[in-house]
C-alpha cells in the first residue's frame, strides 16, 4: 500500500435548467453521454461497447440507470472536497436523474434535430505523430488463466543526445493491461534483470531502486487515460543511455494474448525550470486478519519547507476500502486533500489539482487507508477470507 503525494517547491449546469417533462436520448442524454461516456465508450475505445448512437444506449438503458445511480460509471473515485481535481468525471445528481427517468420512460429517442453532433475521435495518436515511438522489442504472452501478472518491460530509447519530454501517450495494444507506470532506468539494472528471464521483461511488483519515476512525475496510465501533458517548465530529462521501464499489471482474459505496448514521446527544446518531488506515505507492515472489516494503516510526514501540492496518487489493491489524505496546518487548521470512501482497484488513477495546494513549512500530511478482509468486501479475492500481509492483494 503506497499512496503517494507530489509536492513542488514554488515560493449551463443541468440543475439550473427547468426539469424536462419527458426525457429523451437526443435532447437530454446525448449531451451527457458524449461528454462523460464517449471518451471510452466508442469504437476503438477502452470500453467493451460504444454509446455513440441511440440504439447503442437504448438497449442498455436499464444498466445505464443502474451504474450511474450507483456512481460506478463514469469511473471517478474521489469525493468532492475543498480542492478540485482535473478531469473530474462525476455526474451531477440531475444528470443521474436523467438516466433514471429515461429508462423508466422506456428510453425514447426524441427529436434527432435536438441532438448535438457526436464527438469525433482520432483513431491514431491523440496528440498527432510523436517525436519518438518506442515499441517493446518482442511481445509478452499473457496466459489465458491464472493469477494477475505483475511484470516490468525494458524499452530501450537509443538516444543520441539529451531530450526533454513534454508529453507522452501509451498504447497498450491489449485489453489485458490493467494499469502501468513509466519509469526511467539510467543504471542498466532493468536490462540485467531482463537478461536473466527467458521471457520479455522481468517479474515483480517492486522494481529495483535504481529504476525511478521520471523527474518525480507519477507517469501512470489506466484504460481510458488521456495523453499525459506535463505542465510548462516540468518536462522530463532523458539522457543518452537511458532506458524506459514499463511497470505493468496484466490480467488474463480467457485466452493467451500478446502484449506489445507502444509509448509515444513528445519532445520540447525547453529544459525543465522546476522539478517535482514525489514522496510516498505507506507501510509494508500489514497484518490484516481474516474476517476483519476495519484495519487501518496510517502514515504521515511534516513538511520541512513551503510546498505546492500538485497531485496525489492513491494506490492499494483488492482489500483496500477507504482512503483519506489530510493536511494539518501549523496554525491547527485541518483540510481534506483526498477522500475515496469506496476504493475500487479497477478504477485507480493519479489526481492532479486544478490549482496547486499551498502547504506552508510545518504542515503535517497524513494518509489513512482502511482494509476490509471480510466476505462483505465483494472484491476480496478469497472466499473464505485469508489472513493478509503486504502483497498483491493489499
Amino acid at each position: 500500500m503506497w499512496p503517494s503525494l507530489v509536492a513542488l517547491r514554488l515560493v449551463l449546469p443541468l440543475g439550473a435548467a427547468e426539469t424536462p417533462s419527458t426525457v429523451t436520448f437526443n435532447e437530454h442524454l446525448a449531451p451527457v453521454i458524449f461528454q462523460h461516456c464517449a471518451p471510452c465508450h466508442r469504437p476503438g475505445g477502452a470500453a467493451p461497447f460504444s454509446l455513440l448512437t441511440f440504439n447503442d444506449a437504448a438497449k442498455r438503458a436499464t444498466d445505464l440507470a443502474d451504474v450511474t445511480g450507483r456512481r460506478y460509471m463514469p469511473p471517478w473515485l474521489p469525493e468532492p472536497g475543498p480542492h478540485t481535481f482535473n478531469g473530474d468525471r462525476r455526474l451531477t445528481e440531475d444528470e443521474i436523474a436523467l438516466f433514471r427517468r429515461w429508462s423508466a420512460a422506456g428510453a425514447p429517442a426524441g427529436d434527432p434535430s435536438k441532438s448535438p453532433p457526436p464527438p469525433q475521435f482520432i483513431s491514431d495518436w491523440q496528440m498527432g505523430p510523436p517525436d519518438l515511438v518506442v515499441t517493446l522489442p518482442e511481445p509478452f504472452i499473457v496466459p489465458a488463466e491464472g493469477r494477475d501478472v505483475y511484470r516490468n518491460f525494458v524499452m530501450p530509447l537509443n538516444l543520441d543526445r539529451r531530450r526533454y519530454v513534454k508529453a507522452w501517450e501509451l498504447r497498450p495494444g491489449s485489453r489485458t493491461a490493467h494499469h502501468a507506470f513509466v519509469r526511467v532506468d539510467r543504471s542498466g539494472e532493468g536490462r540485467r534483470r531482463d537478461a536473466t528471464d527467458p521471457e520479455p521483461g522481468f517479474p515483480g511488483m517492486d522494481i529495483p531502486v535504481q529504476i525511478q519515476p521520471p523527474n518525480g512525475h507519477f507517469a501512470s496510465w489506466q484504460p481510458g487515460a488521456a495523453p499525459a501533458r506535463n505542465p510548462v517548465g516540468l518536462s522530463w530529462t532523458l539522457e543518452p543511455g537511458t532506458d524506459l521501464v514499463l511497470q505493468t499489471h496484466l490480467q488474463p482474459r480467457g485466452k493467451p494474448e500478446p502484449f506489445q505496448p507502444q509509448l509515444g514521446l513528445y519532445f520540447t527544446d525547453e529544459p525543465p525550470t522546476n522539478q517535482p518531488i514525489k514522496f510516498g506515505l505507506g507501510t509494508y507492515s500489514l497484518d490484516i486478519p481474516a474476517g476483519s472489516t476495519n484495519v487501518t494503516a496510517r502514515d504521515e510526514m511534516i513538511l520541512p519547507a513551503d510546498a505546492d501540492l500538485l497531485g496525489v496518487l492513491p494506490h492499494t489493491h483488492y482489500l483496500g476500502r477507504r482512503i483519506e489524505g489530510r493536511a494539518v496546518f501549523p496554525d491547527g487548521r485541518e483540510e481534506s486533500l483526498l477522500l475515496i470512501p469506496d476504493w475500487d482497484f479497477n478504477w485507480q488513477g493519479a489526481y492532479r489539482y486544478q490549482e496547486p495546494v499551498f502547504l506552508p513549512a510545518g504542515t503535517k500530511i497524513s494518509m489513512a487507508l482502511q482494509f476490509d478482509n471480510s466476505t462483505n468486501n465483494v472484491r476480496n479475492p478469497f472466499s473464505p477470507p485469508r489472513p493478509a500481509r503486504y502483497g498483491p492483494n493489499t
